[in-house]
Formats: C-alpha cells, sequence, structure tokens
C-alpha cells in the first residue's frame, strides 16, 4: 500500500509540473495557444470527415442512408476548415461572450445588494462592492478577450506550484503515514 501511494504521489507531481508548463505557455503565449489548439481542434473536425467520406464510398450501395455520411463528412471538413481559418475570430467571440455574461450577472448582483440594503443587511456594501468588481473584470473580458488564456494560464501556475509543494510534502513523508 505504501508503495501505491508513493506511485500516486508521483503521478500528482508529474501532473502538476505538466499543468505548470501549460500555465506558463498559457500566461506567456495566449496568441499562440489560441493558434495551435484551433489547428488541432480544426483537424480533429476534418479528420472526422475524411472517415465519414471514407465510410460513404465503402458502404454507398449497402445503406439505404448513405447520403448522411456524404452529408456529414462534408459539414466536418467544412467546419474544420472555418476553426482554422477563423480560430482567433471564435475564440474572440467566445470571450465577448463570456464578458458579457459576467456583465450582466454582476449587474444583477449590483441590484440584488440595494435590495439586501433595503432589508436592512449590514453588510450589504461587501456584495455591492464585489458586484461592481465583477463588473469590472466583465467589461475588461469584453475589451480584451484574449486575458481569458493568461487568467487561465495564471491559475493553473499557481495551482500547480502549490499543488508540486503538497505532493513534495505527501511523497516525503510517505513512510510516516504508514508508521514505518
Amino acid at each position: 500500500m505504501k508503495e501505491f501511494v508513493k506511485k500516486s504521489g508521483f503521478i500528482s507531481l508529474f501532473l502538476s509540473i505538466a499543468f505548470l508548463a501549460l500555465g506558463i505557455i498559457l500566461t506567456n503565449h495566449p496568441e499562440d495557444t489560441i493558434k495551435v489548439v484551433t489547428y488541432i481542434l480544426g483537424g480533429l473536425f476534418i479528420l472526422f470527415g475524411l472517415i465519414k467520406l471514407i465510410t460513404y464510398f465503402y458502404n454507398k450501395d449497402n445503406s439505404l442512408y448513405y447520403d448522411l455520411n456524404l452529408m456529414l463528412s462534408s459539414l466536418c471538413i467544412l467546419v474544420g476548415l472555418v476553426v482554422i481559418v477563423f480560430g482567433k475570430d471564435i475564440m474572440a467571440i467566445i470571450g465577448i461572450i463570456f464578458g458579457i455574461w459576467i456583465s450582466l450577472s454582476s449587474i444583477n448582483r449590483i441590484n440584488l445588494s440595494f435590495k439586501l440594503k433595503d432589508a436592512g443587511i449590514s453588510y450589504w456594501y461587501v456584495s455591492l462592492v464585489i458586484a461592481a468588481l465583477l463588473l469590472m473584470c466583465g467589461l475588461y473580458i469584453v475589451f480584451s478577450p484574449a486575458i481569458l488564456l493568461v487568467t487561465l494560464g495564471t491559475l493553473l501556475i499557481v495551482y500547480s506550484i502549490m499543488d508540486i509543494v503538497q505532493s513534495i510534502i505527501y511523497i516525503i513523508n510517505t513512510g510516516k503515514l504508514f508508521k514505518e
């Protein structure tokens, strides 16, 4: 059991180091990360489309519904090409939508803060300040959607460092856990 626990600690350490590397890449190269992700995603769509195209020609005489494979293959190849060509724009739109959602949610929370005030809750202002900060974050994301990847990268770095330290402590003290 001790060896199993120690191995799981090493696996956790390895994964944390991989997350740390991913976080550093996301933080330092968000534009390149978007390119790589869109190329991979687009390539997967195209590959799936090509597989469906081969299936279409292979099963053409054996199926009443072979036209669905042709339509699906065409759609997948087209989506793959769109993702590769317009990936950066698609990611920007997703970031803008996410920023709008945060902004609208924070406006609702500002309204709720004033309802807390009307209800006589003494710490209503804490909710108001947090909602205002969230509104600023949402608006910032709307006008700078690439910040999402940088933020995600930063969070991965912080998580990874904490998990690396914890994994090392865990590995070093495995023997003490099993009283050996």
